[in-house]
């Protein structure tokens, strides 16, 4: 099945997302499924919130709870310290798995980065999601990102 059926099939169409999604292609025309994926804000929102919700909406499953667990329990602190961003992210006790970062804290924040300022936030504990688009210059800015996820802080210490 090609990659953005089974993005439409398996995720897309159980979410209620209200609009296609794009998927960018590389020069030969292949999806690229790490990345370069254009989703409307509410619908990106969506997203979150099935994770939130341990991978279920509307009571049914679409992602394997067991995978989400996966993200939040596992990965290497070490590696993340080790890593490119641990200093553009503010050198905080995070850790990377299937491409979300985690940060470690007592109700742990989930979040998925794209470039020039989009982010999905994720917090289980609250049922929260928050999608994130902004136009930034670089594709990944250190005091920018602080400032956001200042924001983002706030915005969880509000919902109870």
């Amino acid at each position: 099945m090609r990659y953005a059926k089974l993005v439409s099939e398996r995720l897309w169409k159980p979410l209620g997302a209200e609009a296609p999604g794009y998927i960018t292609v590389d020069r030969i025309g292949g999806a690229r499924a790490a990345g370069g994926k254009c989703f409307l804000a509410r619908d990106l929102a969506r997203v979150g919130m099935m994770m939130a919700n341990g991978g279920q909406r509307n009571g049914k499953q679409v992602v394997p709870s067991s995978w989400l667990e996966d993200i939040v329990k596992n990965g290497d602190p070490q590696a993340w310290k080790d890593g490119d961003f641990y200093n553009e992210m503010g050198q905080r006790d995070i850790h990377y798995r299937s491409k979300w970062y985690v940060n470690q804290e007592a109700e742990p924040l989930i979040f998925g980065v794209g470039i020039h300022g989009q982010f999905l936030f994720v917090d289980p504990a609250k049922k929260l999601s928050i999608s994130w688009f902004a136009s930034q210059d670089s594709p990944l800015d250190g005091p920018l990102f602080e400032k956001t996820l200042s924001i983002i802080e706030k915005i969880r210490g509000l919902v109870s």
